[in-house]
C-alpha cells in the first residue's frame, strides 16, 4: 500500500490508497471487485495467512484486481484484452499467440507484481518456481493458465531488466545481474536433465 501514496508534494505520482483491502480464500474466484473498485478485493490461499516469507504474492494478485478493475466495465476489459491480443498476433504466429492468450493476464499480474514488490518479487518468483518443480518435464509444462515453471521468472526477470535501463541505481543493477544469473545456472541444469531424459528416451525406442 505505501507505493500508492504520493512520493512528492509537487507532483503526486501515485493514487492514495485509503480503503481497505478484502481478502478472501482463492476458492472463491473472485475478479471484479464486490463493494466499488477503489476496494482491491485480493484472493490468496489461506495457508499463506501467516508466512510472511510469501507475502510477496499480495503484489501479483493485486495485479489481478487492477486487471479487471481499472477500466469501468467488463465490456472495456474485454475490448481491452482483445486489443493486447491484437497487437501480440502481429508479433508471433497463431499458435503462439493462443499460448500468449491463455497467460495474459497471469504475466499481467506479475509485471505489476515486480512493478510494486522490485527485486524482492522477482527473488520471491524464483524460489516459488523451483520448489514447485518436482520433474525436468514440470519445469516446461503450461497448464494453459500460468507461463510455465521455466518461462515465469524469466519473465519477470526481462520486467526487471526494462526498469533498470529506465533508471540509474546501481543496487538496482546488481540486484538485476545476481538475479538473472540465479536463474540461468537454475534452468540450465533443469533443461539439461530434460534433454537426458529426451535422448534416453529415443534411444529406448
Amino acid at each position: 500500500c505505501a507505493r500508492w501514496r504520493p512520493q512528492t508534494t509537487e507532483k503526486e505520482r501515485f493514487e492514495k490508497l485509503e480503503t481497505p483491502v478484502v481478502y478472501f480464500d482463492k476458492l472463491y474466484g473472485v475478479t471484479r471487485a464486490l463493494f466499488k473498485p477503489q476496494i482491491p478485493v485480493i484472493s490468496i490461499p489461506l495457508t499463506d495467512y501467516n508466512q510472511r516469507t510469501n507475502w510477496q504474492a499480495l503484489a501479483h494478485e493485486f495485479g489481478h484486481h487492477i486487471y479487471w478493475n481499472s477500466l469501468t466495465s467488463i465490456r472495456d476489459v474485454a475490448e481491452f484484452h482483445e486489443g493486447l491480443m491484437s497487437a501480440i498476433r502481429q508479433k508471433v504466429s497463431a499458435k503462439y499467440a493462443e499460448v500468449w492468450e491463455n497467460w495474459l493476464e497471469e504475466i499481467f499480474a506479475d509485471v505489476c507484481g515486480v512493478l510494486f514488490a522490485g527485486p524482492e518479487y522477482v527473488v520471491s518468483c524464483q524460489e516459488l518456481a523451483a520448489e514447485q518443480v518436482k520433474s525436468p518435464e514440470e519445469f516446461v509444462l503450461d497448464d494453459r493458465e500460468h507461463p510455465s515453471l521455466f518461462i515465469r521468472p524469466v519473465i519477470v526477470e526481462k520486467v526487471m531488466e526494462e526498469i533498470k535501463g529506465r533508471i540509474n541505481n546501481g543496487t538496482l543493477e546488481s540486484a538485476h545481474t545476481a538475479l538473472s544469473q540465479r536463474w540461468s545456472i537454475f534452468s540450465a541444469n533443469m533443461i539439461s536433465q530434460l534433454e537426458s531424459k529426451v535422448q534416453r528416451s529415443n534411444r529406448d525406442i
